[in-house]
């Protein structure tokens, strides 16, 4: 007997960004742009008492023994990607919602490029190499070596 496909044709979903692809992306970025002095995790887990899911967005710095600071969370229903609400911990505090995927763009730009995001990358970043001189001595060893004489 051959089962008759009730579902129909699936939508693909290979091009939808999620709320979590988003900001891993983020997360990589830093990475890169620090030469991984600083990282960012991006850990998801659901909440059983909203049934929704929970995001957080936390810095580390491996260099000074995995220090961690969190930037924000967010929390959106898995039924529906949008809304999403997000709490900035270094700014406000305060939960807000954002309806779409540009909203959240905005939104999440918005805490990475504020000044307390600013002043905490570069704090962090500054501190990194004093942990970890090895790494610092390598580092200028190669400049002087790519130096022309």
């Amino acid at each position: 007997m051959t089962v008759q496909n009730l579902w129909g044709e699936l939508p693909s979903v290979e091009t939808i960004p999620t709320p979590k692809s988003i900001l891993e992306a983020q997360a990589d970025l830093l990475g890169e742009k620090t030469d991984h002095l600083l990282e960012a995790r991006v850990s998801q887990r659901p909440n059983s008492e909203s049934k929704k899911v929970s995001l957080v967005f936390d810095i580390v710095v491996p260099t000074l023994g995995d220090y961690t600071l969190r930037l924000f969370s967010a929390e959106y229903d898995p039924l529906a990607l949008y809304p999403v609400a997000i709490r900035d911990h270094l700014n406000d505090g305060e939960w807000f919602d954002v309806c779409d995927e540009n909203e959240f763009l905005d939104a999440v730009s918005g805490i990475l490029q504020s000044d307390a995001v600013r002043r905490a990358v570069t704090s962090l970043r500054a501190q990194a190499p004093e942990a970890h001189p090895r790494r610092v001595r390598a580092s200028r060893n190669k400049k002087r070596r790519s130096t022309p004489l």
